[in-house]
């Protein structure tokens, strides 16, 4: 499976080269399995992440054309932050439940305060 020429939102596979630690590999995947369920619960994508991640999870991608005009102004203005203030948790909290919890809060803030401008 190989990612299309977009602009690259999540790489399994760039993170993972990054470390090989078995404890970074599976918050990656954790991270990366999180991202993918909520996205797609959330109907900010254009294709089935979930299943993008249960086919090759160690080749996971999200580009930018995954995501529908919802999903795209908050990859843009969120993601990225919200991805940065997971890096600053404790590693047993970086857990798939925290993670979508985590990320539901992001987007209803996000979404929340574009409605309010």
């Amino acid at each position: 499976m190989q990612a299309p020429s977009n602009i690259s939102l999540f790489s399994t596979p760039s993170l993972l080269r990054a470390n090989k630690s078995i404890g970074h590999r599976q918050s990656v995947l954790t991270l990366a399995q999180a991202l993918a369920e909520t996205l797609d619960e959330l109907n900010l994508s254009t294709v089935s992440l979930t299943e993008r991640f249960a086919v090759d999870k160690d080749r996971f991608y999200i580009t930018d054309s995954d995501l529908n005009q919802a999903g795209k102004p908050f990859a843009r203005i969120a993601f990225r932050s919200w991805i940065a203030k997971t890096d600053r948790w404790k590693s047993d909290s970086k857990t798939v439940q925290n993670f979508r919890a985590s990320l539901a809060a992001e987007y209803k803030s996000f979404d929340h305060a574009r409605g309010a401008a």
